[in-house]
């Protein structure tokens, strides 16, 4: 398993920096490349205060005068630099996925060549990959460890890239064991997001509630907003998307938290919790990004290999019709903005995709609530 492993990440990694090299990647790169030039001019309050896009951790802003820098060091290109975190962050996140979940080789090359971890952290251009190595690492360092402070501070770590952990706090609470336990943790988690976060958590409350914590991704374009969306257009009123968006809103977070108590009674491992969750939370989620998408990968080894096979079928040929849509065929620039979302296959196979999500959950609680209850072992593609 060494050798393929080492493999497997190598080519990868080699394959990932490739495009990344050859490529400009989204239109979120020139975002990022705007918030790191209003940072150098005129700093993080600045932009806090004067573009509500910039919906990211305070955190953030040191990491973007920091890639800034390596670009004047390295003469690098700023996009080129902005996607090198996510690739490395992609070896590490399959290091510590094959060590925690000990998958079969199939399963670990489907998830290595990934081609969503592939089209996200080669060609994207976004944080959403060292988000996701930093919650498997918490994952790691919790079960794996039994070093519970440590695992609080990598989730914590997790929250200054992206708060999207957030909801994973009731799986990774319930799990911690004590209360003793649960307060380390969540103390760490705290301690490490604040210290990352100052000063400017402290100067610019309000602004970083209402930027990050008040921040709503595009409804209307996945799931069960954009099937509302099409009833909209189908009766020509606007009630079916603004009432869908507002109850996934107010319900998924106690779903998620009904979900983590299901998932204990059933004693899962934590690895397993979490990808469910995550699985359940892009389910239901009222707003996307296709660079989510990329959070699911290592978790795919959590489900059962013909729902692993249809994840990387339906993600990775939703995501290149889309890129392709966006960049117009050139594979070099994809512009979201400029061609207002992805039309003909684009939409058939994100439907296809976001099912392919939610049956890896229902598939999931069906097979596990099954197995536990007739005692019958050790899941398929899971080495206990």
């Amino acid at each position: 398993m060494k050798g393929v492993l080492f493999w497997a990440v190598g080519l990868t990694t080699l394959l990932k920096l490739a495009i990344a090299f050859s490529t400009f990647g989204t239109n979120d790169v020139v975002t990022w490349k705007r918030f790191a030039d209003s940072i150098h001019e005129s700093g993080g309050a600045w932009l806090y205060r004067h573009d509500q896009l910039f919906n990211h951790p305070p955190f953030m802003v040191r990491a973007l005068s920091a890639l800034t820098w390596l670009t004047q060091v390295t003469g690098l290109r700023f996009e080129v630099v902005l996607r090198l975190p996510g690739i490395i962050a992609d070896a590490f996140t399959l290091i510590l996925a094959a060590r925690i979940a000990k998958p079969t080789i199939p399963i670990f090359l489907l998830v290595a060549f990934s081609p969503v971890a592939i089209l996200v952290s080669g060609f994207h251009g976004n944080t959403d990959p060292v988000m996701v190595c930093l919650v498997v690492l918490a994952i790691y360092l919790m079960d794996e460890k039994r070093s519970i402070l440590w695992s609080g501070l990598a989730f914590g770590m997790a929250m200054n890239i992206k708060v999207v952990p957030v909801i994973l706090l009731p799986v990774f609470v319930l799990w911690a064991g004590t209360t003793e336990r649960r307060v380390r943790f969540l103390a760490g988690a705290a301690a490490i997001f604040v210290i990352a976060s100052s000063p400017l958590i402290f100067q610019e409350t309000r602004a970083i509630l209402g930027n990050v914590f008040g921040y709503r991704s595009l409804i209307g374009i996945w799931g069960l907003t954009r099937i509302a969306s099409g009833f909209d257009n189908i009766t020509r009123h606007n009630i079916f998307l603004p009432g869908t968006a507002a109850i996934l809103r107010f319900s998924f977070m106690p779903s998620l938290v009904l979900l983590a108590f299901l998932l204990r009674r059933y004693r899962v491992s934590l690895f397993e919790a979490v990808a469910v969750s995550m699985f359940w939370f892009l389910s239901i989620s009222p707003g996307f990004g296709v660079q989510y998408l990329s959070w699911l990968v290592p978790f795919s080894i959590a489900m059962y290999p013909p729902a692993q096979i249809a994840f990387a079928v339906f993600g990775g040929a939703f995501l290149a019709a889309v890129y392709n849509y966006w960049s117009e065929g050139t594979w070099y620039y994809a512009d979201s903005f400029k061609m207002h979302g992805w039309s003909g296959w684009g939409n058939v196979l994100a439907l296809f995709c976001w099912a392919t999500v939610a049956a890896c959950t229902s598939i999931f609680l069906v097979q596990t609530m099954t197995s536990r209850e007739r005692d019958s072992g050790t899941r398929v593609g899971i080495r206990r």
